[in-house]
């Protein structure tokens, strides 16, 4: 009886070695509470993030709608646009977004930070449109911006609408396909300020009422119920039937999966990201690699230059900027602006202000040293210049003057009063050699 099981499930083992090999589908987990029931999603794509090779995938360009998943796009190209100490203004659009929202109210101004939890795990839509409007000036422009990045990423399948991924009126504008969202997921994995935000479980601030605010993740069924669980984000609407990009290291490997259009989607992305660790990279889909990773973010490359030699008195880039939150520019700003003067402004900059005034009179005498010291180093090699050019015309009026009295041609008569050849008096010769 032992000797049949032992066949038996040597049998299995073959089969679903032969399945993976044949590329028809992901193996299906075994001991697992969440294995997923047929039948497949719509499209899937699961690739070891680390490398961007493919391990497994189906109707991987097929576009679909991709809901609150496409957040993720907003939070690249927002963090490409504006540093995470940025202070956001909320316009009326903003604040009437529907819900799930972070309940932010016209005229408020919140920090990127505090917005940025509540847009990746709260999924909140009025954080994604204020994150829109304040790093583009407007929401068509940052449409525009999501898919020119796109292209710059390596997308091949997607349009982007709005910063929410909302449907309108039934007719979604928003597609992607599970080969851009997995491109989407590993460029938001090399992303520190989106990467600690996915895998939390809650987080907590002050909003700009004062009052004590916790977000709770909307994923916390994936994060909790899988094995090295780390990300990303969920979402679901009519028109996508359930989306998520999960993502999980185990071994120091990481793996990223894409799950569109399955009633059990974190099941899914188990069972994928389980035929993820089992298989080596070499044996991926036909070796198929997702583009390089190519998202460049303020924060990213402000800490990229921060090393760099610097003009005399010029602060370091990341020094001067971070620990400051920082206005935003162009309309967003003028709206700042406006909420300053109505006595919005977060009393953190205020204090932050106060900290740096000492510290800027510090900087002011610093520079003023070393202005000084440059200045008596150049007047010093000036002098020294000075002196030996008077030495050389010296010496050479001297070799002209000793050349004539050899050929006869001037007397020189020199008192013995000074040894200054300026002083030496010159009458012209007989043309002869002078008596010794």
């Amino acid at each position: 009886m032992a000797g049949g099981r032992t066949i038996a499930s040597v049998i299995a083992g073959v089969l679903v070695a032969a399945t993976v090999a044949l590329g028809a589908g992901p193996a299906r987990a075994t001991g697992r509470p969440n294995v997923p029931d047929e039948p497949q999603p719509t499209a899937f794509l699961v690739a070891d993030a680390d490398t961007g090779v493919i391990i497994a995938a189906r109707n991987e360009h097929q576009a679909l709608p991709p809901s609150s998943a496409l957040k993720l796009v907003t939070a690249l190209v927002g963090l490409e646009k504006m540093p995470i100490e940025t202070i956001l203004s909320v316009s009326a659009l903003d604040a009437r977004q529907p819900s799930p929202t972070i309940d932010m109210q016209e005229g408020q101004n919140w920090p990127m930070t505090d917005a940025l939890h509540a847009l990746l795990m709260a999924s909140a839509n009025d954080a994604a449109f204020a994150i829109a409007e304040n790093a583009s000036g407007s929401v068509a422009q940052f449409s525009a911006d999501m898919q020119a990045g796109g292209r710059r990423w390596g997308l091949a399948d997607s349009t982007l609408d709005n910063p929410a991924g909302l449907d309108t009126q039934g007719s979604p504008k928003n597609v992607m396909s599970a080969y851009d969202l997995a491109i989407i997921g590993r460029n938001a994995l090399s992303v520190p300020a989106i990467a600690d935000v996915a895998k939390l479980a809650q987080y907590q601030f002050t909003d700009p009422t004062g009052s004590a605010r916790t977000v709770t993740n909307q994923n916390n069924t994936w994060l909790s119920g899988y094995e090295g669980a780390t990300g990303l984000k969920p979402g679901s609407s009519d028109g996508a039937s359930n989306a998520l990009v999960a993502s999980a290291t185990r071994g120091g490997r990481t793996c990223v999966a894409v799950v569109l259009g399955s009633s059990d989607i974190n099941g899914w992305a188990a069972r994928l990201n389980d035929q993820c660790f089992s298989t080596p990279v070499a044996q991926g889909k036909g070796s198929t690699q997702l583009p390089p990773v190519r998202v460049a973010t303020v924060d990213g490359r402000r800490d990229a230059v921060s090393g760099f030699p610097r003009a005399l008195g010029a602060p370091a880039f990341a020094s001067a900027t971070r620990g400051k939150r920082q206005a935003p520019n162009g309309v967003a700003g003028k709206r700042a602006q406006r909420g300053t003067a109505k006595g919005n402004s977060p009393n953190r900059d205020t204090k932050a202000g106060a900290k740096n005034s000492g510290g800027g009179s510090a900087f002011t005498l610093r520079n003023l040293l070393l202005v000084g010291l440059v200045l008596l180093i150049t007047f010093v090699l000036l002098r020294r210049r000075a002196v030996k050019r008077r030495r050389q015309r010296r010496v050479a009026r001297q070799r002209l003057l000793a050349d004539a009295r050899r050929r006869g041609v001037l007397h020189v008569l020199e008192p013995e009063s000074t040894g200054e050849v300026s002083h030496v008096t010159v009458v012209p010769g007989d043309g002869r050699r002078p008596r010794r």
